[in-house]
Order: structure tokens, then C-alpha cells, then sequence
């Protein structure tokens, strides 16, 4: 790789890092670097076999017929993702415009690892979006039974966290098992019949 090929990488890196916890755009990326598309998926495809990213699969296909069809990306080191971003005092990290999306790329990275030095996979994790704004950021299936994580970046927990979940319960052949809202509170408190609310610190 030449010194404008680097410069270009590396510029491909940061705009990956500031699209984590989106649904991806390929076309956004591109642009942001001075590549083209076919660069992008060969880039974003070593970065996926070394792990650095993860695509999120959406979770429904022909079961949820209004399910979204665009994987969602996530880095999954957020202190290198903060780095790459400039973002470089955890108060920035904290308090600045991406503060959500990094909170859930925590989140979500950090059940993602925990499912592959469990079972050495983590096949069964998806996102949940539909046309009709229903979302449900990650979602387990293990055989039948379906296991539904919202993360919110708050301390004061809220009734209406949990409105995607209801989507699921028409899911033919699927039941949901529990369901967790991972946030800022300091214990596990129930939310609902299945719902918890989970500190981060838990996950």
C-alpha cells in the first residue's frame, strides 16, 4: 500500500468508526475517503476478518415481513473507536454528539465477545428495525426462544424502553424468554413481566 492509499485508509477508518451502531452505507463511506464501493466492501471485509468490526445481521427476513434489510455495523474496540474519531478525553466520549452510539457500541461489542469465548460463535445475534420505527438493538436466538436487548444511555428508567419488544410476541414458532434493557441504573430492576433493566457494568 502506497502513502496515498494509507492516507486514504486511514480516512476509511475514521468514517467506519463514526458510522458504529449504524445501519451501514457503503456509498457514505466511499465518499468520506476518496474510494470507491468495491474498495469499501474489500476494506470493510479485512476489517471484519480481523475482527476490528462486526456487521450486525437484521433479524426477521420472510418471519417479520417489514423487518429492514441493511446490516448494522459496529466497531468492536471503543477506546479505538473514540481515537479514530478524535474524541480523546472520556468527557468527550461522554458527553458529545455520539455519546449514545458509543454507549451502545460498548454494549452490543461487549455481548458479542461474550458469546464468542462462550461458544465460540456469536451466529445467533441480530438487530431488529422496521418500516413501521419498531427497534430492538440486539436481538439472540437460540434455537425457538428469542432473547431481546435495548440499550439506552440512561440512569431513570422509562415505561416506554421497552415498546419494541411487543413486536415479537406475534413471531410464529419463536418465544421470548426474557428481555433486558441495559443502562445507567445501579441494579437490576424489573421493568415489566420480562423486561429488566440492566446496569452497564453487568454486561
Amino acid at each position: 500500500m502506497n502513502v496515498k492509499d494509507e492516507l486514504k485508509f486511514r480516512k476509511f477508518l475514521a468514517s467506519v468508526a463514526a458510522r458504529s451502531a449504524r445501519m451501514i452505507s457503503y456509498n457514505e463511506i466511499a465518499d468520506d475517503a476518496g474510494i470507491d464501493v468495491k474498495a469499501v466492501h474489500g476494506w470493510l471485509s479485512i476489517l471484519e476478518g480481523s475482527g476490528m468490526v462486526r456487521m450486525l445481521q437484521p433479524y426477521g427476513g420472510n418471519i417479520l415481513k417489514r423487518a429492514l434489510k441493511t446490516p448494522k455495523l459496529f466497531f468492536m474496540d471503543t477506546g479505538l473507536l473514540c481515537y479514530l474519531c478524535g474524541w480523546k478525553t472520556p468527557q468527550t466520549a461522554e458527553f458529545g454528539a455520539q455519546n449514545g452510539a458509543i454507549f451502545e457500541t460498548f454494549a452490543v461489542s461487549e455481548i458479542i465477545k461474550s458469546h464468542l469465548n462462550a461458544k465460540g460463535d456469536a451466529n445467533g445475534i441480530y438487530y431488529y428495525g422496521d418500516k413501521d420505527k419498531n427497534e430492538v438493538d440486539v436481538v439472540i436466538e437460540d434455537g425457538v426462544d428469542v432473547y431481546l436487548v435495548e440499550m439506552k444511555k440512561s440512569g431513570t428508567i422509562k415505561g416506554d424502553w421497552t415498546k419494541g419488544f411487543s413486536r415479537f410476541s406475534a413471531v410464529d414458532g419463536k418465544t421470548v424468554r426474557g428481555c433486558a434493557v441495559v443502562c445507567r441504573c445501579d441494579n437490576i430492576i424489573r421493568i415489566d413481566e420480562l423486561a429488566y433493566a440492566v446496569p452497564i457494568e453487568a454486561v
